[in-house]
């Protein structure tokens, strides 16, 4: 099977280590800031929409989501704003560090997926540890994370859990969503409902 270079995990040359939570707080504040000021179309996800959304747990980045032609932008108003940057893989992502904590530009999921207008108008704004934080909806985050879902990456599987656990979610959305990997988004619901969660088979 030819590789995916979407699904392939992107190495880094900047200098990245565990920070502490004071310092993920710090940095989370100053990212979001930051983009606020810049005007461009974003919202972040990854484990941290997760945390957002219920299932809390460790994260050792941040993931910002841009669209294809905001990502050269981004990358530059981050840098502006201090922060180490590399265009770490054309085909999807850029990264950028600050006080040690990595931030992952991302401007293609592993599906193909986009910021497009329709995922825009779905993002929504939640105050997190006192920071105004966009983030993309349960609906796109489900979908995102079963895209990237592979054997060493199983937390991305029970993220999906407890965003349909936890979340109410617009069900006729995720339909619309899911249709580029329509059998990994069947998967986990006919799972899901074998484990006794809510799950709705009537969308319009």
């Amino acid at each position: 099977m030819a590789e995916n270079p979407l699904e392939v995990i992107v190495d880094t040359q900047l200098p990245v280590h565990e920070v502490s939570e004071a310092t993920y707080r710090s940095v989370l504040a100053d990212c979001a800031a930051v983009m606020a000021s810049s005007g461009l179309p974003h919202a972040f996800m990854g484990g941290l929409a997760s945390s957002i959304y219920g299932r809390v747990r460790r994260t050792h980045d941040l993931d910002l989501f841009v669209r294809p032609d905001d990502a050269e932008r981004a990358l530059e108003v981050v840098s502006a704003a201090g922060y180490e940057t590399e265009k770490s893989n054309p085909d999807w992502i850029y990264k950028a560090t600050k006080k040690g904590l990595l931030v992952d530009v991302i401007y293609m999921g592993s599906d193909g997926a986009v910021f497009d207008a329709e995922m825009e108008e779905h993002v929504r704004v939640v105050e997190y540890e006192g920071v105004r934080l966009p983030i993309v909806s349960p609906e796109d985050l489900l979908t995102l994370k079963l895209a990237a879902f592979r054997e060493d990456t199983a937390r991305q599987w029970y993220d999906c859990l407890a965003l349909i656990e936890n979340v109410e979610l617009d069900w006729d959305y995720l339909v619309r969503r899911a249709a580029r990997r329509p059998y990994r988004v069947l998967s986990l619901l006919v799972y899901a409902a074998g484990e006794g969660l809510p799950v709705s088979w009537e969308c319009g």
